[in-house]
């Protein structure tokens, strides 16, 4: 018979949330290609060229676009959270918002849909595949605005 203390076994309590990453995208600036984001019937699409601070260029829908500003948003996109695993379809709904990432790395291009449900929580898709659920404040007060947003130069919402 062995008696532990519960401190020196900590993975006996764990859960599969405490060891993931608490983030939806983990993709660095740099490694992208191309970005589209869709929201009700508007899409968005960032095209890049260059590989580092020195070089890099942002064009949105086939205009030069402010790389400052467009770091801003990326940031705030980033910032989207995968707050639960989720593995089931149950109770999906609408598609709200999708944001395609394709990489000039080699990686392969990466699909994440975000899905209305009954219970304000979206169903985080990752190329086709439920993974996550998360507030569906981030959708609807962050993403879809900032989406709005990058046409001006109104500042982007970071906080949800």
């Amino acid at each position: 018979l062995w008696l532990f203390n519960a401190d020196s076994v900590p993975w006996v309590t764990m859960k599969p949330e405490d060891a993931m990453s608490s983030l939806v995208f983990g993709s660095y600036i740099y490694d992208l290609s191309s970005l589209e984001v869709t929201s009700d019937g508007r899409t968005a699409k960032f095209s890049f060229e260059g590989s580092s601070a020195d070089d890099y260029k942002v064009k949105l829908d086939g205009n030069d676009y402010d790389l400052e500003r467009y770091k801003q948003f990326y940031q705030a996109l980033i910032k989207a959270p995968a707050e639960e695993i989720c593995l089931t379809d149950e109770g999906i709904g609408r598609l709200m918002a999708s944001v395609v990432l394709s990489y000039n790395n080699g990686k392969e291009k990466e699909t994440v849909e975000f899905y209305e449900t009954d219970e304000n929580k979206v169903i985080i898709k990752k190329n086709g595949v439920t993974s996550f659920r998360c507030r569906s404040s981030f959708v609807e007060k962050a993403l879809i605005p900032n989406i709005l947003k990058l046409q001006g130069n109104e500042e982007f919402v970071t906080n949800w």
